[in-house]
């Protein structure tokens, strides 16, 4: 299944450092967060996993507890592209897999 994770609109104007300079949320130091923008409300993390609860353990393993909310593909789906725009006008930011693998988009 396909979940979709965002990171909150109420500081969208502040400064989002989770991706920054290849460092991720918990210190490690990685090349591919060069690549990736800000974990900003505008933009999105896309999850493959079984189910929820292991789409939860793999985000919190990757970027720790710096996101906001999880949603299905149904839920995602169930709004309009124009909807979605208007909520996230950014871009999906980074894939993560249930067999280890991590994509910048």
């Amino acid at each position: 299944m396909r979940f979709y994770v965002s990171f909150g609109g109420k500081y969208a104007q502040e400064a989002h450092p989770v991706f920054v300079n290849g460092v991720w949320a918990d210190g490690r130091s990685d090349p591919r967060a060069n690549e990736m923008r800000y974990a900003h409300p505008d933009n999105w993390i896309e999850v493959e996993a079984p189910d929820e609860s292991a789409a939860r353990q793999i985000v919190v393993d990757h970027i720790g507890s710096y996101w906001s909310m999880m949603y299905n593909e149904a839920e995602w789906d169930a709004h309009s592209w124009t909807d979605r725009q208007r909520w996230f006008p950014g871009r999906c930011i980074l894939e993560l897999w249930a067999d280890g693998r991590i994509e910048v988009p």
